[in-house]
Parts: structure tokens; C-alpha cells; sequence
């Protein structure tokens, strides 16, 4: 399955049917040094209205700023997209180290602006880890529809600066990873189990897993998969990882092997900050709505050889908006 320069752009629906369509951008870029996150997702959607979403989050120390807009997408020139919150423009659209790309946000608190570089050939998960993204909308357990939906990530480096209001710019740099998909997809009867992503930034070398739940039940059949290395020599498939977790669901330990006897092993030596996001938005403000809340944890980790890593374990739960709904509430008489 090719992937076109032109993929870093929007899309056009080539489905059969009217189903949810969504060009998504992710990015989580992390400076270590400075204490500083931000988290940027754009959903660009070509059958609802308006069809930009974007979520901004900014973690400084002790501070945090959040928002999220609903709007038309505003295209400012044919190499941008985004609105008034988030905007991307794509300085190279070239798959691998040659990406270059342009993030700036303008929050009511902060103010943000990174350039955004690629740092290892891309992992384009359907051709790397075939069947593990559904090829129909409705999800490997939903109703077949027209289309794909693919999966492209990437390890990224980035510079730039966070300014909050009323104080000098604080510039930043370090390890981002992105996600970058487009397709046919229908969210509910796709994660309605959730799903965990790890990503971890070694000296010359990027780990990456998606671990996609089509059940409720931990290692079973229905959990799929993707998992690779990347480096300068390209793109390396694993065909298993160890992920282990402490009480607090966070990783102490992690192992990803390579067919061909590769294995790069880390444990965690400090847990960093963490952050929630909404992933997806309740449908109503007076009825139960289904929602996935996004949870991410940022820690670091010393690997086989005491190389240091920057890591992200991120996971994605649904939950019901009325927490109260159908309860009994009981009393002494």
C-alpha cells in the first residue's frame, strides 16, 4: 500500500456509504528538561458539521491549559489546515526524515509554536502489521462498509516556544511522536474497549505499539497489534512485546523483539507526568453518552545497554457521561 506525499493533506471519501470519514493529526511533543508537554489532535471531517475538531493541551510544571473548538476548518494557505485554536502547516510532506512540519496554537492562557521534524522513516501500519486496522468502518466486529482506515506514525524531534500570557517565551526542544490516520471509521463500535499505545525515544532508536481491543478480555484473540523499531536503517516489524504495569497502570517494564532476534529491553527509573484528554465528546449534554477518555503518562527509562529513554504510555477508555444513571440509591428505612 503506497504512501503518497499527498497523504500528509486532506483527503477525499472514496467509501460507499455515509459513514463517519476523519483525517486525524496527532501530535505529543515533550521536553523533559523544561517539564513542558503539549498535546495537539486535529479531526478533520468530510461528512459533519463543522467538520474541525481540535484539542490543545499545554502541561508546564505546575500549570495546565486545555481547550477544545468545534468550527470550520480554515485553510490560511493551500499548505494549512486547522482553525482558530490549532493550525498545521506542512513545510515537507515527505514520509520519513525529511517531514517538516509547522505547529501553532492560541490558547486563552498560553500560546504555542514548534517546528516539528521527522526523525526516522515512517511506520505505516498497514503495510508493516497487515489486519490489524480494520478495513471496514464498523471495526472487526461491526457492519461491512466501503474504505480504509490507515495508520501512520512517526518519531519526530521538535523547537520552538510555549509564552503564556503576561511572560517572556520559554523555548523548548526534545522527542515528539505523531500519529497521523484517514479513513472510514465509526468510534464507538470501534474502541468501545479502548485500546493502549507506548512509544519510547532512545538514543538511535524509536519503539512504537498499538495494542486495538476488539473485546474485554486482555491478551485474547481479539486484541490486535502493531509493534516496531525504527531507526536510521529503516522500519523493523516486531512479532512481541512485554509490557508490564505497576498498581498505578504504569509501565515499569517493556521488551519488543524483532523476528530476526532483535530485542531492545528498559525499566522505568522516574514516573513523569501525566495528562487526560477528551478523546471523543459526549453527544449530549442531558442524555448518557458514550465517551472515550484519553489518558497519557510520560516517564523515563534506562534500556539493556543504560541508554536513556523518553517514553509515552498512552490508553483510551470509554465511559458513560451520567455516572449516576440506573442506580439504586439505598437508605436505613
Amino acid at each position: 500500500m503506497e504512501l503518497r506525499a499527498q497523504d500528509e493533506f486532506p483527503h477525499t471519501p472514496d467509501g460507499e456509504d455515509d459513514s463517519p470519514w476523519k483525517d486525524t493529526w496527532w501530535f505529543v511533543a515533550r521536553d523533559a528538561e523544561r517539564d513542558v508537554v503539549v498535546h495537539a489532535h486535529m479531526t478533520l471531517s468530510a461528512n459533519r458539521q463543522p467538520p474541525a475538531r481540535t484539542t490543545v493541551l499545554v502541561k508546564h510544571g505546575g500549570r495546565e491549559a486545555l481547550e477544545v473548538l468545534r468550527t470550520e476548518a480554515t485553510r490560511v494557505r493551500g499548505d494549512t489546515v486547522g482553525n482558530d485554536l490549532l493550525q498545521l502547516t506542512i513545510l515537507e510532506p515527505e514520509w520519513g526524515d525529511a517531514k517538516r512540519i509547522r505547529l501553532t496554537a492560541q490558547l486563552d492562557e498560553v500560546q504555542v509554536a514548534l517546528n516539528l521534524a521527522g526523525r526516522f522513516p515512517t511506520a505505516d501500519i498497514n503495510t508493516l502489521c497487515p489486519g490489524v486496522l480494520p478495513a471496514r468502518s464498523g471495526g472487526p466486529t461491526g457492519p461491512a462498509a466501503g474504505g480504509v482506515l490507515r495508520h501512520v506514525e512517526a518519531s519526530m524531534t521538535f523547537e520552538g516556544s510555549v509564552t503564556w500570557n503576561g511572560e517572556e517565551p520559554t523555548p523548548v526542544s526534545g522527542f515528539a511522536i505523531r500519529d497521523r490516520s484517514w479513513g472510514w471509521r465509526k468510534t464507538q463500535a470501534m474502541f468501545r474497549f479502548g485500546w493502549e499505545g507506548f512509544f519510547a525515544h532512545g538514543t538511535d532508536y524509536t519503539l512504537g505499539l498499538g495494542c486495538f481491543r476488539v473485546d474485554d478480555t486482555p491478551g485474547s484473540d481479539g486484541s490486535r497489534a502493531s509493534a516496531f523499531i525504527a531507526d536510521k536503517d529503516g522500519v523493523h516489524v516486531c512479532d512481541h512485546v512485554d509490557l508490564r504495569l505497576d498498581g498505578t497502570g504504569r509501565p515499569v517494564t517493556v521488551a519488543f523483539s524483532t523476528a530476526d532476534g532483535r530485542r531492545i529491553s528498559a525499566e522505568t527509573t522516574r514516573q513523569g507526568m501525566a495528562a487526560h484528554l477528551p478523546f471523543q465528546d459526549p453527544d449530549s449534554l442531558t442524555e448518557n453518552s458514550l465517551m472515550v477518555v484519553q489518558s497519557e503518562h510520560h516517564l523515563d527509562m534506562r534500556d539493556q545497554d543504560g541508554g536513556r529513554l523518553e517514553a509515552l504510555y498512552t490508553t483510551a477508555r470509554p465511559r458513560y457521561s451520567s455516572v449516576c444513571e440506573g442506580t439504586s440509591f439505598l437508605g436505613a428505612g
